[in-house]
């Protein structure tokens, strides 16, 4: 097996630029730290965007100041996007958590963002297919969906997925592929129209960058 994902075209190493500006910040200097993580704030807002709905820009903000305060604690053994998007994930369960008043337990392996209630995309998405793919993101288990949308619209690695989600390399392709079977059955619920279903789940992965160009601020 190899060490990419069919999703995932090429790694992303980290740009020396990126080094010297978090050097800079871990000095203190916070117009370094801003000038890095503005460089990634739209990668952020895609990733709360069919997740979090209207809590996406404060879900920002959250992941901004946490990667602030805990500056210390990345230690360069992996790329600064896989730190960033480790936080986010990491707020965005939290922020589920802190919603629940039952005390139920959530799973995030099993709950959908649809079930979370999660307000629908607001992206007027230019053709019906991007649209249900977006609806047919937010009814697989959220994890499977940062998954797929890690994948297809960051680019990230199998290794790097592991070291967000905290597992091997091996149980990363396992996931990728169960989130695939999952969004597939979505789209055979949600798309009414049988000569649209098969463009859309053979050409997933252009319909997804399509996506990941309009899902900006």
């Amino acid at each position: 097996m190899s060490g990419r994902l069919d999703c995932a075209l090429a790694a992303r190493d980290m740009s020396n630029e990126d080094f010297e500006l978090l050097d800079q910040w871990r000095s203190g200097d916070r117009l370094a730290g801003s000038r890095l993580l503005e460089r990634h704030v739209d990668s952020l807002f895609r990733f709360f965007h069919n997740k979090a709905g209207a809590s996406a820009d404060d879900l920002v903000q959250d992941t901004l100041l946490a990667c602030l305060e805990n500056q210390d604690k990345f230690e360069r053994r992996s790329h600064f996007r896989t730190y960033l998007f480790g936080v986010a994930r990491f707020q965005l369960y939290a922020h589920y958590r802190k919603q629940r008043r039952d005390g139920v337990v959530l799973d995030f392996n099993t709950i959908t963002a649809f079930e979370l209630g999660a307000s629908p995309s607001v992206l007027a998405a230019e053709h019906s297919e991007q649209r249900v793919l977006l609806e047919a993101l937010r009814h697989i288990s959220l994890e499977h969906q940062v998954v797929l949308e890690l994948c297809y619209w960051e680019d990230l690695t199998a290794p790097e997925l592991a070291e967000i989600l905290n597992l091997d390399t091996a149980a990363v392709y396992s996931r990728v592929r169960r989130a695939k079977q999952q969004l597939k059955l979505q789209l055979d619920r949600l798309i009414t129209e049988p000569k649209h279903l098969a463009p859309t789940k053979t050409d997933l992965a252009r319909w997804a960058a399509l996506l990941r160009v309009e899902i900006r601020k």
